[in-house]
């Protein structure tokens, strides 16, 4: 070290301060080139975050968008079941009430007839007045008012059960299976 101090030796106060300040100078110039260097890497590495951001961005859209349609599709899948579901309850009504129809006319006749057999079975001919016989068709006549009211009624209560029965049936059918 001694000797190279020595062979320095020729050099003066200010060209050792030139040699201070031309070294002082190459560090501020290194210490500005490896700054701009890791700026480059940081605006480098911010535009892969960015890049990777915006393609996570790009996926999550995309699985919510699948999700939406996958949505929509149940949705028009269950729409769809519920007007068939729908269209075969208004079937059943319609075939259920021309059954109910075609029972209540058929219950009609027969009441018709066991009146008028009734009617036949407890009339007598001309009888005397005191005669207790003669009393028959009056009987006959009250037991077909009763014999109406009775099947009036049956009618009634079929037509309500029918209806309860619709409404379980419908009850039911709507239910949600396993």
């Amino acid at each position: 070290m001694i000797k190279l101090l020595k062979a320095l030796d020729f050099l003066d106060f200010r060209d050792w301060i030139v040699i201070a300040l031309l070294i002082a100078c190459s560090a501020l110039v290194l210490t500005n080139s490896w700054a701009l260097s890791r700026a480059e890497k940081a605006e480098q590495s911010a535009a892969k975050w960015e890049a990777a951001h915006q393609g996570l961005v790009a996926n999550i859209k995309a699985a919510q968008e699948a999700a939406d349609l996958k949505l929509k599709e149940r949705e028009d899948a269950m729409q769809a079941r519920l007007a068939e579901a729908v269209e075969k309850e208004r079937a059943a009504a319609a075939q259920n009430e021309r059954r109910l129809r075609a029972a209540v006319v058929a219950e009609r006749a027969d009441a018709v007839s066991l009146r008028n057999q009734l009617a036949v079975r407890f009339s007598c001919p001309a009888a005397p007045a005191g005669d207790p016989a003669a009393a028959g068709g009056d009987d006959a006549a009250a037991f077909g008012d009763v014999l109406a009211e009775a099947l009036r009624l049956q009618a009634e209560l079929a037509g309500a059960a029918e209806g309860h029965a619709s409404d379980v049936r419908k009850l039911l059918d709507g239910w949600p299976g396993p």
